[in-house]
C-alpha cells in the first residue's frame, strides 16, 4: 500500500457522519498529515442545514474528538484543485459506496485533472465498509426528521445540533431511584420551565410502558402474548387486553427469574417502547423532559445525547408511602436498581465517552422551592440556542 505525504479529504459535511470519520481515519493510516476540506457542492448550495463555518466548526470537533492526530479542518468555496495545491497535497481521497457512486465520483474527477492534470495517478478511491455504505449526511438529517435515534451514525453532540436545528428540541432525562421523587421534580421542573417562558414536554417512559400493555393493536396484542408466554396467563388481565402490571413487575425483580428472561422482556418490548417515545416527541419544540428510573441501568443516557439529572431524597419515606410501596417490594426493587451514586457515575462515564453530555445532581427535599429554582436555571443554561414560547404538555 502507498504512503503519501499530505493527503486531501474533501466532504460537504452537512453535517460529519461517522463514516465520513472512518473516511477521513483510513485516509491518515496512508498519509504523515491529512487536510479535511468541507467545502460547498455546487449542486447543493441553498440547501445546506448548517453554513460552512458551522460544518467546519462541527468537523473540528468530530476530528478532535476521535483521537487522530495530524489532520487539519479547513473551509473554502473555492475550486477543490486549488485547495489541493495551496496545501501541498499529494494525494486526494474519495470515499465510494457503491457502483453508482463510483461512476459519478470517477467523472467527477475527470473534471478536475482537465483543469490540473497532475492529478492524474494521484486520486485514490476508497470505498465504504459495510456498516457504512448507508450512511450519508441526508439519510441522518432523515432520520431525524422523523424522530428516529442517530447515535449510531454520528457523534451526540451532532445528533444534538441535529435536533435542535431540525426539530427545535433540547433533551434531558430526569432520573432516580425508587421512592426518592425523580416523578416529582420532573413535574415541577416542567412547570417553573413553563412559567419563565420555554416550551417543555414531560414524557415519562413507564406512563408509556403503560399505554403498551393496554394498546388496542396487534402489536401490542403480540407484546401481551409474548409477556404470557415468559410468565404465564395470570400476567394478563380484561380478557388478555391488558397487562397486570404490578404482578409483572413482581416477577421482574424476583430472584427467581432468570436473566434471559428478563432479556427477552426487554427485546419484546423495547420496538415498542421506541416506537411510542418517537409519537411522543413528534412535532414537540422546546424542552423535552423524558422520565425514566432505568436510564443509566440500560445503558440509553444517548436518547438524551447524555444530558440527565440524577436525583435523590432525602424524603424516601414520605413518597413511598405516597405511592403505597411496600417495604418488601422496596427491597425486592432495591436489588437490581442502581443507587443514585452508580447512577451518576455510569451516566457520567458514558457522557465523557461521547464527548458530549451533563450530569446533574439533585437532592430532593419535599418543599425546597429554592433549589427547583435553581435545577430550572441550571437546565435553560444547558441550550443557549433554546427559545421561549411558554408551553407545557
Amino acid at each position: 500500500m502507498e504512503s503519501y505525504r499530505c493527503g486531501l479529504v474533501a466532504l460537504s459535511a452537512d453535517p460529519i457522519t461517522f463514516g465520513h470519520m472512518d473516511l477521513i481515519a483510513r485516509a491518515k493510516e496512508r498519509c504523515a498529515s491529512v487536510v479535511v476540506l468541507i467545502a460547498d457542492n455546487d449542486m447543493k448550495r441553498g440547501e445546506y442545514l448548517f453554513s460552512l463555518p458551522e460544518r467546519v466548526h462541527i468537523a473540528t470537533r468530530a476530528v478532535a474528538q476521535s483521537g487522530l492526530s495530524d489532520i487539519r479542518v479547513i473551509g473554502s468555496g473555492g475550486l477543490l484543485v486549488d485547495m489541493y495545491l495551496r496545501e501541498g497535497c499529494d494525494v486526494l481521497f474519495r470515499g465510494i459506496r457503491d457502483h453508482e457512486d463510483e461512476r459519478y465520483e470517477s467523472r467527477q474527477m475527470q473534471l478536475h485533472t482537465l483543469i490540473l492534470p497532475d492529478l492524474v495517478g494521484h486520486i485514490v478511491f476508497l470505498e465504504s465498509r459495510e456498516e457504512y455504505r448507508l450512511v450519508s449526511s441526508s439519510l441522518v438529517k432523515a432520520f431525524v426528521r422523523s424522530g428516529i435515534d442517530v447515535s449510531a451514525f454520528v457523534p451526540s453532540f451532532v445528533k444534538q445540533l441535529l435536533e435542535e436545528r431540525i426539530c427545535g428540541q433540547y433533551k434531558i432525562a430526569v432520573t432516580g431511584c425508587q421512592a426518592h421523587g425523580k416523578t416529582y421534580v420532573a413535574e415541577q421542573l416542567a412547570r417553573r420551565l413553563c412559567a419563565s417562558g420555554v416550551s417543555t414536554h414531560l414524557i415519562s417512559i413507564d406512563v408509556l410502558s403503560r399505554e403498551l400493555y393496554g394498546e388496542d393493536s396487534p402489536g401490542a396484542q403480540f407484546v401481551r402474548d409474548g409477556i404470557a408466554g415468559l410468565f404465564g396467563e395470570e400476567m394478563l388481565i380484561d380478557g388478555r387486553k391488558n397487562v397486570r402490571r404490578d404482578a409483572l413487575k413482581r416477577r421482574i425483580f424476583a430472584s427467581e427469574t432468570k436473566p434471559e428472561e428478563r432479556e427477552s422482556l426487554h427485546r419484546l418490548v423495547a420496538p415498542h417502547i421506541d416506537r411510542l417515545y418517537r409519537e411522543a416527541v413528534s412535532g414537540k419544540r422546546g424542552i423535552v423532559l423524558v422520565e425514566w428510573a432505568q436510564l443509566a441501568e440500560m445503558k440509553l443516557s444517548h436518547w438524551t445525547n447524555h444530558h440527565s439529572i440524577v436525583v435523590s431524597g432525602v424524603d424516601r419515606g414520605v413518597f413511598r408511602s405516597t405511592r403505597a410501596i411496600s417495604s418488601e417490594d422496596a427491597e425486592m426493587m432495591s436489588r437490581f436498581q442502581w443507587n443514585a451514586e452508580e447512577k451518576a457515575r455510569s451516566l457520567y462515564d458514558m457522557a465523557s465517552l461521547a464527548g458530549n453530555g451533563t450530569v446533574i445532581r439533585f437532592v430532593n427535599r419535599i418543599g425546597d422551592t429554592a433549589s427547583l429554582d435553581s435545577l430550572a436555571h441550571s437546565v435553560r443554561e444547558l441550550f443557549p440556542s433554546l427559545r421561549y414560547e411558554g408551553t407545557t404538555s
